[in-house]
């Protein structure tokens, strides 16, 4: 013992020596009475040590015994005022400064052992034994007897355990009385000593812990006694928190603690963590933890569960900071690639949990009955919330993020089947466990961002389309492809987006790819459409001259001519030039550009098709599988059936292109024929007579312009384009010989040459091209033809009796008698040799007299020299108007208008004419002013007109020609000068009065006052004087006003507003003005009052009025009633903000800052009535109304009118016209006015 403890034998000889002379002469004292700290002091003398500073440090260290034992810890309880404890403090205090002199005389000495001994035999309330207690109070009692416990271990090998350690024991034993230990203390002791040696070795001898789980059994089992002494549970408390403190920082990371060969240690670890947790919560609380519902739950599984979610969130927290399992990877590589993270994450999870089951379950399942599944879900949880940051990041679908996905659902499946397979022998066999785990939902994730991805697709190409229709100019993208480059960029996109569908790793689902494919298809048939949107073959075709007598005089075209060179300076064709023999005439050898464009378009169409073609075999043949991406299945013994009966995507889309290749192709034809060729043909051909103008020259210029075909359009599209020519060039032919006009007239010895003709027209289609048409096809197309020519080789009584027959039976009349009347055919279009209206036709071309008698006698048909009042075209005639629509206008009065209106539109074409020699007429040149700004032709368009001699198509003139009146009044008058002005002065006048009668009495003064001026400006009206005011000094603010009025850019007040300003002004500042009420016009005819308040020249077009509520908020009224169809101004209040903050430059530089700012505070106003200031104004607010709506806005009021045009949107066809009214100086009305209204000046910005 003494060398375990490190006593040196002098020590041991001093303590020997004291004993013994305590003993001497008390041969009954027991040992446990001995004080020995104070009989060391009596007993020792200095001159026993080795020296004088030897002694004083061995006698500090016996006081400080002392002290502790009696007045720091004492066993009983101590008052803080006991004089034995004061005695005591103050010897020891004293003895700091001096040793205590320890003779016999000494009376310090005497002091002490009194103070101690009264301290040392003191005994607790209540107990009549007496005991001495120096060294029995906790925690030095503990400290003592750990320092005699550690003494049992080796201290060459601390591992190790002496041989004489029960002997050992024995001799400790013996203080347990002096140091108040008992048995149960002595158990905790040596439990604790065992565990800190273990530790303090480190950790290398698992012995010494699991003999100090076996002291803990017993430990478990004096716990358990109801007469635990309070020593014990004093010793015990700290004991365990530190053995289980350190036992539960190993098992809460137990993956990185423990490995597969320190399992053993991990086992014990978790023992010895349940078995302190169990003695330190009791025993009737230590198993068993009762819930809400009175079930029970086993704390050993609770706490086991805990270790197992704390350990596996660490180890996964770990593997997510070093990357894919690497210990080498970085946190930024992470953040880089997440897609690749999250892969390599799933399969490490995985393993994850298999380690789990494999290793440390097994240990676990002895205090739980499904350790994996606790760990199972624990890592789904983790990953969840892993893959749900991932989620909210993307942005879109790709083979990464559909690939993360995949290794999720995979992952999850497994996690939930080790679950199942853990708890398999459970009661509900892990349905509750599986319950709690938040599914991934992938699959419906993957059909929502496969949905979105299609979505953006198709989106991008919508912007491709729309791109395509503001650039696309159809011309061809090179030689080798001539084609146009937006068809080239929609089709390439469309592929694009199918190959990266099928890229993208997900189950086929036929959900995705219908819609993928019904969004291209709408895509493509909006797109065929604009390709198509190219007129009608019927702009081309002339129209059909009325039907007359054959007759050649020419007078009265002379005479037109005549006149047509005093009007616009023409020349007659036969004054300056001769006619030109068949022999020399050259015809044109090239095809214009514009039809150059529309056989672009078809090439376009036919690539299209093509591409559509490859697309939807994509999409119809191409299979998934769930682990590769898609490849065509191109071998196999089945794979040609597959692809017989694969379906088919894009049937519509298919269908629409076919459509436009036949409307391109048959548009093209036309216009190649009736206006590039037709001064060639359909304008000379048997023109003055058929000898004189075969079909020889055309012949040579369509096989030229048919080879130009050939070159510019693809191998697909050639035949049904030469088809489509071959078609118009019949129909031309037809034309010449059935409304050929009246030039043309023919004899029955014609008809020779004009076989002749036919049959060279035939041979071209069927030699063009290296047979791109069938001769079948030819001929069956030449049918009509050659019966209609042979209809002209027929003597004229045969056609005569042939027409008759045909037309009565037509008529579903019959033949009956010799004089029934035959009616007149209408005219189908159809030629046909069987149709009464083609045989008709051929009679009226016939140049003899039978035909001529018998055109007379039937239907009175007039002679080609008789000048009859032709039909006015439909085009020109104004629209049907109701029975109310004003007063009945005078068909002169018509007329003369719509005269006035051509000749004002063909002095506008006369002059852009004129500027063809001073201007170039290339297309890229030309600004399309004329075009953009009075919807006529430009200069280059006229210049192809010329260059073909064609007249101006009427669908290149603008719609507005057709029903455009200009003013009456400004011809009603125009007989002379003298009685135009006096006119003109008088309806000023009555104008004037009229306004002056309506008007208020303030308004009136201001009017007669104004009147006056004009009259006799020397003279001065005085006015009413204004209320009187502050004259005092100037008024306040009154500079600052001047100053900013002076450098404003605010235009002029209008007419209105300088009235409103009046009428403000007049009024006292003093009283509180109430809400401004609107003064109305009601009465019995509202309508007439209206039109007395209007503009004379405008009254008679109002066809109706329609009032609102006057509240301010008139004018936004009438606005929303004529855009939204309701009264919602608040609305347009907002609209009309937002147009001014939108195009705030646009504004600013039309009204300045200023009037912009004034514009926008006016605009903001939502209380009703509104205030003066906030009404609408006009001019300025008709260009926000008319930008913002991209509306013509007509405002009409006797005192301005203007016509509004949007500041920044090209002018449409179908751009709507709202008319407004301004009454009563303060009041909006909406107006109905008619087609022929003459329109207000523009509003000049």
């Amino acid at each position: 013992m003494r060398q375990q403890m490190g006593v040196t034998e002098q020590s041991d000889n001093r303590l020997r020596k004291t004993i013994m002379r305590t003993f001497v002469g008390q041969a009954g004292k027991r040992a446990e009475s001995i004080i020995l700290p104070l009989e060391l002091l009596r007993q020792l003398k200095p001159s026993e040590f080795s020296d004088v500073q030897e002694y004083q440090q061995w006698q500090r260290r016996q006081l400080k015994i002392l002290e502790a034992g009696l007045l720091l810890h004492p066993s009983v309880p101590l008052d803080r005022l006991n004089a034995s404890a004061l005695r005591l403090r103050e010897v020891i205090r004293s003895s700091e400064l001096k040793p205590i002199d320890t003779g016999k005389n000494s009376e310090l000495l005497r002091i002490l052992c009194n103070a101690v001994i009264a301290l040392a035999w003191r005994s607790p309330a209540g107990s009549q034994a007496e005991a001495c207690h120096w060294a029995d109070g906790f925690p030095l009692n503990i400290h003592l007897y750990l320092s005699l416990i550690r003494s049992i271990f080796d201290r060459r090998e601390e591992t190790a355990v002496l041989e004489e350690v029960d002997e050992m024991m024995e001799l400790m034993k013996k203080t347990w009385i002096t140091l108040g230990i008992n048995k149960a203390m002595h158990n905790v002791c040596l439990a604790w000593m065992l565990f800190e040696q273990y530790v303090r070795t480190g950790q290398i001898e698992q012995d010494l812990l699991g003999a100090t789980l076996i002291v803990l059994g017993d430990i478990a089992g004096d716990a358990k006694r109801p007469d635990r002494d309070a020593g014990f549970v004093k010793v015990l408390s700290p004991a365990l928190s530190s053995m289980l403190g350190w036992a539960e920082k190993k098992l809460l990371d137990y993956h990185s603690v423990f490995r597969k060969y320190t399992i053993g240690f991990m086992e014990k670890a978790l023992t010895l963590a349940l078995t302190a947790a169990k003695i330190m919560n009791g025993d009737q609380r230590s198993w068993a933890d009762e819930d809400g519902k009175g079930e029970i739950n086993n704390s050993a599984a609770s706490a086991v569960e805990r270790y197992i979610k704390s350990s596996v969130k660490s180890a996964f927290t770990k593997m997510l900071e070093n990357g894919n399992g690497k210990a080498d990877s970085m946190v930024v590589e992470v953040e880089e690639e997440p897609g690749e993270t999250l892969v390599h994450m799933a399969r490490d999870t995985e393993s994850l949990v298999a380690m789990e089951k494999e290793t440390y379950s097994p240990v676990l399942r002895k205090w739980h009955p499904g350790p994996t599944a606790v760990a199972a879900a624990t890592v789904h949880s983790c990953y969840g919330i892993v893959l749900k940051q991932y989620l909210a990041r993307i942005t879109g679908l790709n083979k990464v993020s559909v690939g993360v996905l995949q290794m999720a659902g995979k992952l999850e499946k497994t996690l939930v089947q080790m679950v199942v397979e853990d708890l398999m022998h459970s009661d509900d066999g892990g349905k509750a466990v599986v319950r709690e785990m938040v599914p991934y939902d992938v699959d419906s994730i993957i059909l929502s961002l496969m949905k979105n991805w299609i979505t953006g697709r198709l989106r991008m190409g919508r912007e491709c389309f729309n791109r395509a229709k503001e650039t696309e100019t159809w011309n061809p993208k090179s030689k080798s492809e001539p084609y146009a480059q937006s068809a080239e960029d929609l089709m390439q996109l469309a592929k694009v987006t199918v190959d990266e569908f099928f890229d993208i790793p997900v189950a086929s689902q036929e959900e995705l790819v219908q819609e993928l494919a019904d969004g291209l298809e709408t895509l493509f048939q909006d797109y065929t459409t604009f390709v198509a949107s190219c007129g009608t073959r019927q702009s081309y075709i002339p129209n059909l001259p009325p039907l007359t007598r054959c007759n050649q005089d020419l007078r009265l075209t002379s005479y037109l001519w005549k006149k047509a060179q005093a009007l616009f300076g023409l020349n007659h064709p036969k004054s300056k030039k001769k006619a030109v023999p068949p022999e020399s005439y050259r015809p044109r050898t090239s095809i214009s550009r514009s039809t150059r464009r529309f056989y672009i378009r078809l090439n376009t169409l036919d690539y299209v098709l093509a591409a559509l073609h490859s697309i939807d075999k994509s999409l119809s043949f191409f299979r998934r599988s769930p682990s590769r991406s898609p490849r065509p299945r191109l071998a196999g013994p089945g794979s040609v059936s597959r692809r017989r009966i694969a379906p088919t995507r894009f049937d519509l889309a298919r269908s629409s292109l076919q459509s436009a290749v036949l409307h391109v192709s048959e548009v093209a034809a036309y216009r190649l024929i009736f206006v590039d060729c037709h001064r060639s043909f359909y304008g000379r051909l048997y023109a003055g007579g058929v000898a004189a103008a075969r079909i020889n020259p055309f012949v040579g210029l369509l096989k030229q312009n048919l080879n130009l075909i050939v070159t510019i359009l693809t191998d697909r599209a050639q035949p049904v384009a030469v088809k489509e020519v071959m078609k118009a060039a019949i129909e031309a032919f037809l034309m010449v010989l059935l409304a050929g006009g009246s030039e043309r007239a023919f004899g029955r010895a014609d008809s020779d040459m004009i076989v002749e003709d036919l049959e060279s027209l035939r041979s071209v289609f069927c030699a063009s091209g290296e047979g791109l048409v069938a001769e079948g096809m030819v001929e069956r197309e030449m049918e009509v033809a050659k019966g209609i020519v042979a209809l002209m080789a027929l003597p004229t009584e045969k056609l005569v009796e042939e027409f008759t027959t045909v037309a009565l039976e037509a008529s579903r009349i019959g033949i009956g008698g010799a004089g029934q009347k035959v009616p007149m055919p209408p005219t189908t279009g159809k030629w046909n040799r069987s149709d009464p209206n083609t045989i008709l036709r051929v009679i009226c071309h016939r140049d003899d007299e039978t035909a001529n008698r018998f055109l007379k006698r039937t239907f009175q048909m007039a002679k080609r020299n008789t000048i009859r009042k032709a039909p006015t075209p439909a085009s020109l005639l104004p629209p049907p108007q109701s029975p109310d629509a004003g007063r009945k206008k005078l068909p002169e009065e018509r007329v003369r208008r719509r005269l006035a209106t051509l000749k004002a539109a063909l002095e506008i074409i006369k002059k852009e004419e004129l500027s063809l020699k001073s201007s170039s007429a290339e297309q890229h040149l030309c600004r399309h002013s004329t075009r953009y700004t009075h919807g006529l032709p430009c200069a280059h368009e006229l210049a192809q007109y010329i260059t073909q001699c064609s007249p101006i198509p009427l669908c290149l003139i603008h719609k507005y020609w057709r029903v455009l009146c200009l003013n009456e009044y400004t011809e009603k008058f125009a007989s002379t000068p003298e009685a135009n002005e006096a006119n003109d002065i008088e309806i000023e006048l009555d104008g004037l009065l009229k306004r002056y009668n309506n008007i208020s009495e303030l308004q009136r003064k201001e009017m007669k006052s104004k009147l006056r001026d004009l009259i006799n400006p020397p003279i001065t009206q005085t006015l009413e004087p204004k209320m009187p005011g502050k004259s005092k000094g100037r008024p306040k603010g009154s500079w600052k006003k001047f100053t900013d009025d002076y450098k404003s850019t605010k235009r002029d007040p209008s007419h209105f507003e300088h009235v409103l300003m009046l009428e403000d002004k007049t009024k006292n500042l003093n009283i509180k003005r109430a809400a401004r009420k609107v003064r109305r016009t009601r009465g019995g005819n509202f309508l007439e009052r209206i039109k007395e308040e209007m503009p004379i020249y405008i009254s008679p077009h109002i066809l109706d009025v329609i009032d609102v509520i006057g509240d301010g908020h008139c004018g936004y009224r009438v606005i929303s009633a004529s855009v939204y169809i309701d009264y919602n101004w608040r609305q347009v209040r907002r609209d009309l903000y937002q147009e001014i903050e939108q195009q705030r430059e646009l504004y600013t530089d039309i009204f300045g800052m200023a009037r912009r700012g004034e514009l926008l505070t006016s605009l903001d106003c939502q209380i009703v009535p509104a205030p003066v200031e906030k009404w609408m104004s006009m001019p300025d607010m008709g260009l926000v109304i008319a930008s913002s709506y991209n509306v013509q806005l007509v405002h009409v009021s006797c005192e301005q009118s203007f016509t509004f045009l949007p500041l920044h949107s090209a002018p449409t066809e179908s751009r709507r016209i709202i008319s407004i009214g301004f009454i009563n100086g303060n009041h909006y009305v909406q107006l109905k006015l008619s087609e022929e209204c003459p329109l207000s000046p523009v509003f000049p910005v």
